[in-house]
This record gives C-alpha cells, structure tokens and sequence, in this order.
C-alpha cells in the first residue's frame, strides 16, 4: 500500500508490517502492484521502489506508465520499456498493439502478429510460429486465441493445442 501521509508531509509505503518514508515531496502520480510502487516525483523523474530499493529508472517521465501485477511497464521514445533490477529495459523497439502481464511475465503481440512473451529479460514465442492472429485472450497463464484459418488455439506451458 502507498499513500501521501500529511501529517509528516510524505508519500509512505507500508510494506511486511511497516512503513518506509519514500519521497518528501508529494508524487504527481504513483502505481501499486505485488511488492512494488512506481511513481513520477516533482522533478518528473520515473522512481520504481521495490526489494525495499528506490530507483531512479528514467530522468523524465516517460509517455504513460503502468504497474501490472509484480511489473512496471512504460512507454517511452516509442518504445515499449519494462524494469529490471532497478534498471530500464527494452522489451521491444515498438509499442505493441495488445499486451497482458501475469506472474511476471509479460505477453504481447509482435510486428508479425504472433505472441511473444518477456520474463526476466528472456524472449519466448508463446504461439510457437503461429503468426497473422487477430488477438489473443489470457486466461492466467493460458492462452486462447485463433490462427488465420480460425481454428482455436491454446497456448499453455510451452505449448499450443487445438481446442
């Protein structure tokens, strides 16, 4: 949980039964997620605290931001950007049309319309060469969607099926 507290003037996180003062100065806007806040301070600099660490990802704010489950993801010089030890990491050089976070891992559509995924600093195909698809529905860590023929597919643990 993150909250500005006025009466000691700070922006707190109350984190394992207690709370840590993070900035002096009010955010302009923050996230919460699984063990993580992400907000942009007065000076519109992009700060991730987690692990009970503040990081300063960016030095400006960056397009939009979001935390989505134990992830913070941003966009950024057209670019779709994640944080990974404190640090910005490019996920991919484009700002993928649809994109789900589960568990950690974030999952995507590529250029080519196939589904990717990012943990870690690791790329995986989801779709195992499926490509051309529409759009993808995430059900937890399964994957429903259709190929250009409109047969059903399901991608789950390393594999896709027919459903």
């Amino acid at each position: 949980v993150a909250y500005w507290d006025d009466g000691p003037d700070s922006f707190m996180v109350w984190e394992h039964g207690r709370t840590v003062a993070l900035d002096e100065f009010k955010p302009i806007d923050f996230q919460a997620g699984d063990g993580l806040v992400a907000w942009t301070d007065v000076t519109m600099k992009l700060i991730v605290y987690q692990h009970g660490v503040p990081s300063r990802v960016l030095d400006h704010r960056p397009t939009q931001y979001w935390v989505r489950d134990s992830v913070v993801v941003f966009v950024d010089q057209g670019m779709f950007w994640t944080v990974e030890k404190g640090k910005a990491q490019v996920v991919e050089n484009y700002v993928p049309e649809q994109w789900t976070v589960h568990e950690g891992r974030i999952t995507y559509l590529d250029l080519n319309r196939s589904i990717r995924s990012w943990h870690h600093g690791e790329r995986d195909d989801v779709s195992r060469g499926h490509a051309a698809i529409e759009k993808y529905e995430a059900f937890g860590d399964a994957l429903l969607f259709r190929d250009p023929q409109g047969l059903n597919k399901v991608a789950w643990r390393g594999r896709v099926f027919d459903y």
